[in-house]
């Protein structure tokens, strides 16, 4: 299976014929790996070698103060409460240390070195609802000056070149063009310049927390464990950036119950992230002390 990882995540999966088997998808045997715009690396397979899953703990401060992130569980708060407001990607993302009120955000440190993220965030976290159900989102972010290729457009702009590939359709549409045309405008790929870029983001329905098969209302008030993946990604945080946790009630616009206060217990809950590198390279990194619970 050969992987395409681009600016936008996993943008194109092909399994080669000679590899088709009961295992297909199961396992990929190469990847072609955007680092940054048009710069592009092979890897024997993905997610790329030396990656392991570091567990990232999300620790409290207080309730008017974003969390921070360990390699152990601590922190001065026990719990922290947020009420959902189905707000925008943006406005959860956007000045993390501000108001935490509808959502909780977690930070690194500033990076001393880069960190390489490859392969799937798992969010896991203990909390209880102040509703039967809500949804569960989250956000992994990062903080700090950069350039990304844009996310509008798909990602791309097309140009006025057209380059033609094989012989277009004989058989023309009522313009009098190709049917099926053999030629295609060149694209460009835009970027943008941010202060801060979602790397990736999940989202749980609470009641669907066990299967997706079958629906699990909970007990208001009852702490459960909640865990779900957010979209695989490949991305490199620079040194001198904030990896950001932010968690939230409901994404994308999705909502069954609206407002349900959110109390998460910051003792226990983590993030799962695949790093290259493994705890070495996060510690390395400076995203925490090594072996201590302090952010």
């Amino acid at each position: 299976m050969v992987v395409t990882v681009g600016a936008r995540g996993i943008t194109d999966a092909k399994v080669a014929a000679s590899n088709w088997s009961s295992n297909a998808g199961k396992q990929v045997n190469a990847c072609l790996d955007e680092k940054a715009k048009d710069a592009w690396t092979d890897t024997a397979e993905w997610p790329i070698p030396g990656t392991q899953d570091v567990d990232v703990f999300l620790q409290g401060t207080s309730e008017a103060e974003p969390g921070s992130l360990g390699g152990a569980s601590g922190g001065a708060a026990e719990s922290l409460t947020f009420v959902d407001s189905a707000s925008s990607e943006t406005t959860y993302m956007t000045n993390p240390t501000g108001s935490q009120a509808n959502r909780r955000v977690f930070l690194s440190k500033p990076l001393k070195k880069d960190l390489r993220l490859s392969g799937t965030p798992v969010i896991d976290i203990q909390a209880s609802l102040s509703t039967p159900q809500s949804n569960l989102g989250a956000l992994l972010v990062d903080y700090g000056e950069g350039t990304q290729v844009t996310r509008s457009g798909e990602g791309i702009s097309n140009t006025d070149v057209r380059t033609c590939w094989g012989e277009s359709s004989e058989v023309l549409d009522p313009q009098g063009n190709p049917v099926d045309s053999a030629c295609y405008r060149e694209v460009t790929k835009p970027t943008i310049s941010v202060t801060q870029w979602r790397v990736s983001r999940g989202i749980l329905d609470s009641s669907n927390r066990l299967s997706l098969r079958s629906v699990a209302p909970i007990t208001i008030g009852e702490e459960y464990r909640f865990t779900f993946k957010l979209m695989p990604t490949e991305h490199i945080f620079p040194a001198g950036h904030r990896i950001g946790i932010v968690l939230v009630g409901n994404l994308f616009g999705v909502a069954e119950t609206r407002g349900s206060a959110i109390t998460v217990d910051t003792k226990l809950s983590k993030a799962v992230l695949p790093v290259r590198g493994g705890y070495g390279a996060a510690t390395g990194a400076g995203a925490f002390s090594p072996g201590s619970p302090a952010g």
